[in-house]
């Protein structure tokens, strides 16, 4: 599937992105990564959870994995993904 144009699309409760307009881009950040994101609101998110479409390349700057520190799960000692503390910021 062909990717958009700029970048990703990152959904979020307007109150956790205060500053910042719907469509803007903003610059989505973790301990380990940043990721070039463009805002969507939804006042029906809760306002800690951040949420992007999965896949999506790192060349492309679309995939939320530059974001994920490297971690074994305590379930079956798999990769524990979807789980990382982020923070936002106008660009």
């Amino acid at each position: 599937m062909p990717q958009a144009p700029g970048p990703p699309e990152l959904t979020v409760h307007p109150d956790a992105a205060p500053g910042c307009a719907e469509g803007q881009v903003a610059v989505l950040h973790s301990r380990v990564g940043e990721l070039r994101v463009t805002l969507h609101f939804d006042p029906t998110m809760r306002r800690d959870v951040a949420w992007m479409p999965k896949g999506g390349q790192v060349r492309n700057g679309h995939c939320a994995n530059v974001l994920v520190a490297a971690a074994e799960s305590d379930a079956g000692s798999g990769a524990a993904y979807y789980d990382e503390c982020v923070g936002l910021r106008p660009e």
